[in-house]
Order: structure tokens, then C-alpha cells, then sequence
């Protein structure tokens, strides 16, 4: 048991806030910066001096509310300046792409524009959250969930989108075996997609080491986009084929398992193994680790090692027992007071791909796998192998939640089912509110987490945060910003309900060191086919040591170690 030492951020900010501006100048305009794409100011700006946020693709104003934003964007399927940034933007993933390596439509852009366009380029990969039936018709034949793609340059400038799923292959549990559905009537002909996908959330882009083993050739150099759908028990998983002769397909992976996804995130460098962690965002909700071997044969997915292996469930070891569940006031075990660790095993559910999510949550149940406070994004950490990331969101502080930041810490990730030890890093009173999103970054050598919160339809405004596991600090990076999502504000959105998502480091030297890619979900109505509200943005983070420069040393030091 350890009882909580932390100082509030939230109840102590305004004061050092306060001295700080004594000697340092405001957060000046220039650190928000409208992109060229696009005409709207970014959703999200700093907090503190140093930080810089740059918007790069909108949907539009919306003047009158609820009006169809304005904005188009250079369509790379049809050269038609027609394609939107359709709302509900969730999960990201983006990798660097050269000239010669472009769609051939966005080489002919640059090519005919010479001069405006910069020398490097990314592909981001988009989710946009649309529920079933939401939207218009994509690529892929249906409304509802879909992904975009976005070719940015190293200025900011878009040189143009797409639709990705432009065909998918759908698990059949009658015959233990896939179907294909596509929207190209073709010869013959492929049966069109049954149903809409559902609400497609956190997302991962892989390292292309965490797919392929170059020690011994196994698995596919291929890039997947993993992601799954959070509608319930009966949410699946899937993985979108982005590079090569078959980008565009999109695979469901039942062996991942049913449930409500959050995020399904890879192991970077487990070698001839595959693993991936899957959130359930239920209330409450389970983490599973996938377990399975990469091969030499088959489709991506399989040489991936997606398709052959068992899921396993995490028990917290002092929550033993038929009811194993996370709670507000003893945390990891029975008290009395917060238990902050324990060990973890893992639950073998086995091969999964032809169990339904309810009977999975029944087995779940039964075997004393670990309900938590509704588990949200997770992330491994590259520096450090046996380490995994998750966060909680739970609700409002003011309404008794406790949003919490985990750390597994796996004995040994070659044999990653011996289990190991679960920390609690944050415990819900230190100012962060409903934890959703988050990434890690390296400062110093010292693992620093990243934090987007989703406080839902709440006066407070989300706020992006940084929290230095070595030190133990937190500091305030972003907010939203009042004029757009405070009723008082001069350009109101009309809804208090905003959501920062996605945020994900930029390749490695693009556009600069530090920044960061993450998306805005603005939860106002638009008919037809933008849905709701919507934002790509660029966000740069300082070192400490610029921090320190600007005098806001003393900020990032508001709470004492454990």
C-alpha cells in the first residue's frame, strides 16, 4: 500500500502560473498557427510558452451552427478538389513517404505547383469514428466507420487525400474462414460489404519491426493499420493493409478477440513472436494480450502473425477471485487504503476467432480477469521492452472518478505470459481529468507520457498534459481554446463536448524535432456527410531545457516523487 504524497496540479498552477508571468512574457499568437490547408485556427493552443500548435486540415467553419463547413481538399482518387476532413477524427498513424514513393496523383500535384509545396512528405492514416449509418457512402460501398489518408508535406500543406478500405475481408464463423466484399462490381463479380463498420477509435501504425523479424526473415514488411470498432461486446478488431499490391484491404482479426476496442497496440520488437494489447472500453473493461507467430506464407495478416495465435486476458494478482475489479478507494488490491501494485498473471482464453464478445466477457467473469475503470489507449515503450502503458478514464473527478496511469511491466517480454508487475503511476488526484489518448516521448533519456483528456460534455475545457515518470511531474501543455468551445466565447461552436485524440509523434526528423500529430473530435452536429465537427493538428513540444529558458523551470516540478 503507499498513500498518496502528490501535490494537486490543478489546485497549485494558478499560483506558480502567477510567478512565472511575472518574469516571462504571455504565450504570444504566433505560437497558434493557421496551416495553409486550411482557414480555421487551431482547436487546441499552448499553456505555457514554447509549446506550438499548427492546424492543418479542418472541415470549415460553421456560421451559422450547424451549417456544412466549407473546406475541400485535392481528391488523389479522382484529382477533383472535392475530398472533406469528415468529423469524429479519432486514432492516427503517419509515416514518412519519398517523392518517388507518392501516389502518382500527388506527384503530378507537386510537379505542376513547383515551389509550393516542401521537400518531405508523410501518408497520415485517419479514423474517423463515425457510428453505423452515420455519413455517406465510401470507398469501401457503406456509411459509417471509414479511413482517410493524407499526403502533408514538411510545411504543413496538404497535397491530398483518399478513402483507404477500398476492400475487406470479413470472418465467417459458420465456415471458420474468410469472405471478400468489395465495392468493384468487377468480373467476377465481389459480393458489396453486408453492414457498416462501427465507430473505429484509438488506432496503431506499427513500427515495421513489430511485423517482421530480420533476423530470420519471418513475417511481412508490409505496413498495417490496426484499429478496432468500440460498439459493445460485440466490437471487432481489423487491420488495414497500407503499403504494398494489396493496400487498401482490410482484414478482421477475430483471434484478437470481441469487445468494445479502444486500441489494439503491437509490440515493436518482439522477434519471431507478435503481440498486441487490446483495451476494452467498457465500464468496466478488461486489457488482453494477443499472442500469436509470425510466418513466411499467406496474406499480410498472416505472415504478420495476426491469425494464428491466443488471447489472454490480465488478472491483477491481489485482486484474485471471480469478481477482480479495479475500484476507486483500493485501486490494485483490497485495502485497506489505495494499493498502487501487485503482480499480474494472464488468463489462456485460447483461440478466439469464433467466440462472440459476450461469451468471451462470461469467460472473463469466470476466470477472475481484471475489471478496470474503463481502460482507454495503451503504448509500449520503445526504450524499454517489458514495459507497457495504459491509461483509465473513468469520469469526473467531481462525480468521484479516478482517472489512473498503468505501467505492466513484464518480466520478461520474450516470454511474455509468465505475467509480471502492474504500477499505478497516476491515481486520479493529481489534475488530470478522463484520460483517453496518450503516446510516449523520450526526454534525457527518461521516458515522458503524453495525456489527452475526453471529459465529455463538461465546462472544462480538455487539456493535453506531459508527466515525466522519473521525476514524477506533470505539466500542463495544451487546452482547448475558450473562444471556440466556452459559451462565452466569441466564435462558439456551440457545444462544451470537445475531445483531443490521437496524438502520435511525427516520423523521425520530419518538419523539425519534438512535434507531435493528434486530431480534434468537436461534438457539434453537421448534416450529410461531414457528421460532426473536426480537426488534423501539429503540436510542438520543448525540451525542458527551452522551458527552462522561458523561466517555467519551477512549473514542471509540482509534485513530489512517491
Amino acid at each position: 500500500m503507499r498513500l498518496n504524497s502528490k501535490l494537486n496540479v490543478s489546485t497549485n498552477f494558478a499560483v506558480y502560473f502567477a510567478i512565472a508571468m511575472a518574469v516571462i512574457p504571455v504565450v504570444s499568437v504566433s505560437a497558434q498557427v493557421i496551416g495553409p490547408s486550411t482557414t480555421q485556427s487551431p482547436y487546441v493552443i499552448p499553456s505555457v510558452p514554447g509549446v506550438q500548435t499548427v492546424s492543418i486540415a479542418s472541415n470549415g467553419p460553421s456560421t451559422p451552427i450547424g451549417s456544412v463547413g466549407n473546406e475541400t481538399y485535392f481528391n488523389l482518387n479522382t484529382g477533383v478538389q472535392d475530398y472533406r476532413f469528415v468529423g469524429i477524427p479519432d486514432g492516427l498513424g503517419a509515416r514518412s513517404v519519398a517523392f518517388s514513393s507518392l501516389p502518382s496523383a500527388a506527384q503530378n500535384r507537386i510537379n505542376s505547383n513547383p515551389g509550393q509545396f516542401g521537400s518531405q512528405f508523410m501518408e497520415v492514416y485517419v479514423n474517423h469514428e463515425l457510428g453505423a449509418g452515420a455519413g455517406i457512402a465510401r470507398a469501401h460501398g457503406r456509411a459509417g466507420a471509414f479511413v482517410s489518408k493524407w499526403v502533408i508535406d514538411n510545411n504543413w500543406n496538404v497535397v491530398g487525400a483518399a478513402d483507404v478500405i477500398t476492400q475487406a475481408k470479413l470472418w465467417n464463423t459458420g465456415t471458420s474462414s474468410y469472405d471478400s466484399f468489395d465495392n468493384d462490381a468487377g468480373t467476377p463479380a465481389i459480393p458489396a460489404l453486408p453492414s457498416d463498420f462501427g465507430r473505429f477509435c484509438s488506432a496503431d501504425l506499427p513500427a515495421p519491426t513489430a511485423f517482421f523479424n530480420s533476423g530470420s526473415g519471418l513475417g511481412t514488411q508490409e505496413r498495417i493499420f490496426m484499429k478496432g470498432e468500440e460498439v459493445g461486446n460485440e466490437g471487432r478488431a481489423f487491420g488495414t493493409v497500407v503499403t504494398g499490391a494489396n493496400a487498401g484491404t482490410t482484414w478482421e482479426l477475430p483471434r484478437l478477440g470481441k469487445f468494445s476496442w479502444e486500441n489494439s497496440v503491437a509490440h515493436p520488437n518482439a522477434g519471431n513472436s507478435t503481440l498486441v494489447l487490446g483495451t476494452d472500453d467498457s465500464t468496466p473493461g478488461e486489457t488482453y494480450l494477443y499472442v500469436g507467430t509470425k510466418t513466411s506464407t499467406g496474406s499480410e495478416v498472416e505472415r504478420a502473425g495476426l491469425t494464428n495465435g491466443s488471447l489472454y486476458g490480465i488478472r491483477v494478482t491481489d485482486l484474485a477471485g471471480i469478481n477482480s475489479t479495479e475500484t476507486r478507494g483500493t485501486g490494485l488490491g483490497t485495502g485497506p487504503g489505495l494499493d498502487t501494485t501487485s503482480r499480474f498473471d494472464l488468463f489462456n482464453h485460447g483461440n478466439v476467432e469464433n467466440m462472440t464478445g459476450t461469451a468471451l466477457d462470461a469467460s472473463d467473469e469466470l476466470n477472475g480477469v481484471t475489471d478496470f475503470l474503463r481502460p482507454e489507449d495503451s503504448v509500449w515503450d520503445p526504450n524499454s521492452p517489458n514495459d507497457l502503458y495504459f491509461v483509465t478514464t473513468d469520469t469526473v473527478t467531481a462525480s468521484g472518478g479516478r482517472s489512473r496511469l498503468y505501467r505492466l511491466r513484464f518480466d520478461d517480454i520474450a516470454n511474455p505470459t509468465a505475467g509480471g508487475a502492474i504500477e499505478m503511476l497516476l491515481e486520479g488526484t493529481e489534475g488530470g481529468e478522463m484520460f483517453d489518448n496518450m503516446t510516449l516521448s523520450t526526454e534525457g533519456g527518461t521516458t515522458v507520457v503524453l495525456l489527452q483528456e475526453d471529459v465529455g460534455n463538461n465546462v472544462r475545457l480538455g487539456k493535453t498534459w506531459k508527466y515525466n515518470i522519473s521525476t514524477d511531474a506533470m505539466l500542463e501543455l495544451a487546452a482547448f481554446d475558450p473562444k471556440f468551445f466556452s459559451a462565452a466565447g466569441a466564435n462558439y461552436l456551440g457545444t462544451l463536448d470537445e475531445e483531443a485524440s490521437g496524438i502520435i509523434p511525427l516520423p523521425a526528423g520530419f518538419a523539425g524535432p519534438n512535434w507531435y500529430l493528434a486530431d480534434v473530435q468537436a461534438h457539434y452536429n453537421i448534416s450529410g456527410e461531414l457528421v460532426q465537427g473536426g480537426q488534423l493538428f501539429a503540436m510542438q513540444i520543448p525540451e525542458p531545457t527551452s522551458i527552462a529558458v522561458l523561466g517555467l523551470a519551477g512549473l514542471i516540478g509540482l509534485r513530489r516523487r512517491r
